[in-house]
């Protein structure tokens, strides 16, 4: 069996942290799971406390500080950009295969430990489900499973973002929001059956709640959902 280590960056405490973990205990142990955070957002300690009530031991839990207090955004992404790159080639030293997936992103296939243990490339890419609130649908029930409440993903441009090399078997250097690998000038198609799930747009009124939280924490960002 390989080893396999799975990272994200969470920088505040909601349902898509709640649902990143529960999901992805599904396939990983938790001493897979590897968090990254800036502190003047989310605290050494309030991070702890957070994973050891998702049942999480202290032998389990990897956090990694991000050390970011820069609120230019280009220059913020570079620094952030750098800092995965290098955790990425630490965890390569002692592990087979290491995932990067955003809080709100979910890693599916039909067998996909299977596919995560024999896969021959250097890379996995994943098919995009973009889910989305249509205008017909009504506001998402947090406390329910999210079929059959959510029947549409996007089919438009903005899918593609989604296409995402997030699954490495040797070193190379990520570009911002792992879109790209450093020296990689055409990806090949995406694995057949590996779907990266994207969340974020799931309910209107959490998205406009998020982006004005966003508009708080991090100054003179733009994302997606907020244009």
């Amino acid at each position: 069996m390989r080893k396999i280590k799975v990272i994200t960056l969470i920088d505040r405490f909601n349902w898509f942290s709640d649902t990143w973990i529960k999901y992805h205990l599904n396939y990983f142990h938790k001493s897979d799971l590897v968090f990254l955070y800036e502190e003047r957002y989310i605290s050494t300690q309030s991070l702890i406390t957070y994973l050891k009530s998702k049942n999480f031991e202290s032998n389990e839990i990897n956090i990694r500080s991000l050390g970011i207090n820069i609120n230019d955004q280009n220059e913020r992404m570079e620094i952030n950009k750098n800092t995965i790159n290098n955790l990425v080639k630490e965890l390569m030293v002692d592990n087979d295969v290491v995932i990067f997936l955003d809080i709100d992103e979910l890693l599916y296939h039909d067998n996909l430990m299977e596919l995560l243990n024999t896969f021959p490339s250097s890379y996995l890419v994943t098919n995009p489900i973009d889910v989305m609130q249509y205008h017909s649908e009504s506001k998402y029930d947090f406390s329910k499973p999210l079929y059959p409440q959510r029947m549409y993903h996007q089919t438009g441009h903005i899918q593609n973002w989604y296409k995402k090399p997030c699954i490495i078997r040797e070193v190379f250097e990520f570009g911002a929001g792992r879109h790209t690998l450093e020296g990689i000038d055409k990806l090949v198609n995406p694995s057949t059956g590996l779907y990266l799930i994207h969340l974020s747009k799931i309910d209107y009124d959490f998205c406009e709640e998020l982006n004005k939280q966003n508009r708080d924490m991090y100054i003179n960002q733009d994302n997606q959902n907020g244009m």
